[in-house]
């Protein structure tokens, strides 16, 4: 008797007025009011002057994926970083106008990782390059002139040990030029690459300098100036003249699109080995031709 009543009320209007009901009801007590108050939240967002707060995931990702990004490194808890972040906030439209994201983040930790020792510390990326406000974080009209500043130079910005090794480890691709400013030659190197950093840049390939003997050494690198291309963090040594930039440019797209195995030296692969938790070597003799692998 109940299974006929089910099925009769099941083939009749009844049952999808009962349930349309329902749904009306779920749509006018649940759904429509946490659709205004999504609305008043989007609205709310629009007109805030406020500098959002991130994740370290969430600024890592950012870093990665934005072309230019501000981040202010701060303390949460300390009166000082409040202060500056006050002041900061009035120009968080300006970098907006200026295609440039806004971020805040309190995590120590980072910031160390960042070569950071201070807080409040404000940082511009760009192509995930890092670049510190020395200046004073009170005068937001000087900070907004650094930001416009750094928009136009075409400066490959010179970055500390912590920093390159960071960026080794973080970046899929990265080309770093050691040198030696006293030399001529390496002077007139970095002013030829200074010409291809935009297109550099728009491939994805930081470009950055270090007169880092510790790095250098680390990788092998005797003879300086030198570039080398890093993917995964795997060092590629450009073998030619370095004042041919239309050349070095050409060198670096086709590192990046290459997927032959790079040869390394004992003295890389030891580092490797003691860096990477995973690492696969293929150990063989350039004399037996037929024993290459790629």
């Amino acid at each position: 008797m109940i299974e006929n009543l089910q099925l009769s009320l099941e083939s009749t209007p009844f049952l999808h007025w009962f349930i349309s009901r329902i749904k009306c009801q779920i749509f006018i007590k649940v759904i429509l009011p946490r659709r205004r108050m999504f609305l008043e939240w989007l609205v709310m967002q629009t007109k805030s002057d406020e500098i959002e707060d991130v994740t370290d995931r969430v600024l890592q990702h950012m870093i990665k994926k934005t072309h230019e990004l501000v981040v202010l490194f701060y303390d949460n808890d300390d009166e000082g970083s409040q202060e500056i972040l006050k002041n900061l906030e009035n120009i968080d439209d300006d970098a907006d106008k200026l295609g440039i994201p806004f971020v805040k983040i309190d995590d120590t930790q980072l910031a160390e990782d960042y070569g950071i020792e201070h807080l409040p510390s404000l940082v511009f990326f760009e192509n995930q390059v890092p670049n510190y406000y020395k200046g004073n974080l009170t005068t937001e009209e000087a900070v907004l002139e650094w930001l416009t500043e750094l928009q136009t130079s075409d400066e490959i910005e010179a970055v500390s040990d912590k920093v390159i090794e960071l960026m080794i480890d973080k970046c899929d691709y990265l080309a770093v030029l050691f040198y030696n400013a006293e030399d001529s030659a390496a002077r007139k190197a970095l002013n030829e690459l200074e010409n291809i950093d935009d297109e550099s840049d728009k491939a994805g390939i930081p470009l950055v300098r270090s007169e880092s003997k510790v790095i250098a050494d680390m990788y092998g690198i005797d003879n300086l100036p030198a570039l080398v291309f890093f993917e995964n963090g795997v060092p590629n040594i450009y073998p030619d003249d370095l004042s041919v930039e239309e050349e070095v440019l050409k060198w670096l797209l086709e590192q990046q699109s290459s997927d032959e195995i790079e040869d390394v030296s004992p003295k890389v692969l030891e580092q490797m080995i003691a860096k990477s938790e995973h690492l696969a070597v293929l150990f063989y003799d350039k004399m037996i031709v037929n024993q290459r692998m790629f």
